[in-house]
């Protein structure tokens, strides 16, 4: 994994999880997850981007989609409890949700 630093890219495709990425600025680039390794952002902006998933990662959000779509009030509340820890910025390493 190399370490980018200060580089701007354009609209290009960024494999988020091949590399490490400090003060970068990224223009209408497309940023992909495959859910194989851990993406190493900082200090980085994003304008115009969009963002798509394959492989480990788009069977995560299949799933967490699937599971929504249930019944189960409880199970939708943990899904919501999930993503406003994204949105927070606080999202649990360990695994253990936070509580609706």
């Amino acid at each position: 994994m190399a370490k980018i630093k200060g580089q701007t890219f354009g609209p290009v495709e960024i494999d988020l999880e091949a590399n490490e990425y400090e003060d970068c600025v990224f223009n209408e680039s497309r940023l992909f997850l495959k859910g194989a390794g851990r993406a190493l952002i900082k200090n980085c902006q994003f304008n115009k981007c969009s963002i798509s998933f394959g492989e480990a990662a788009q069977n995560t959000i299949d799933c967490l989609s699937l599971l929504y779509q249930s019944s189960d009030e409880a199970l939708k509340g943990l899904i919501d409890s999930l993503f406003r820890g994204v949105r927070e910025g606080r999202f649990p390493l360990s695994g253990n949700l936070p509580r609706p």
